[in-house]
């Protein structure tokens, strides 16, 4: 099975498919080598990378998860489709590459 769940391109490659692409030629490179699984990693429901995994014909598999949460917790809801983060992903989107990266890391260690 190959993973390669995180591929990426510039704004620029967008105009010319260049993120398809670059799964195209991971997919044909694995097949070549003998591949038959790809992974195309998690995504949720109604995010743009659940669509984009499905335009390429990949079957959506439910991945179960078990937790153990402290007596009265509630499990986090950490989806950028909770309405509670649209603010702070609207703005995000504005901030300046430079600074995204070097505020991301630390801001997203707790997320998890």
């Amino acid at each position: 099975m190959l993973c390669e769940p995180y591929l990426s391109g510039t704004i620029g490659a967008r105009q010319v498919a260049g993120n398809d692409f670059m799964y195209w030629e991971v997919m044909r490179r694995a097949a070549d080598r003998g591949y038959r699984l790809f992974d195309f990693g998690r995504s949720k429901l109604g995010t743009g990378a659940y669509s984009f995994k499905h335009n390429w014909g990949f079957e959506p598999a439910p991945l179960h998860y078990r937790y153990k949460l402290a007596p009265g917790a509630v499990m986090p809801d950490h989806n950028p489709l909770n309405p509670k983060y649209a603010l702070f992903i609207a703005a995000w989107k504005r901030l300046p590459l430079a600074v995204a990266n070097r505020i991301g890391p630390p801001l997203v260690r707790g997320l998890g």
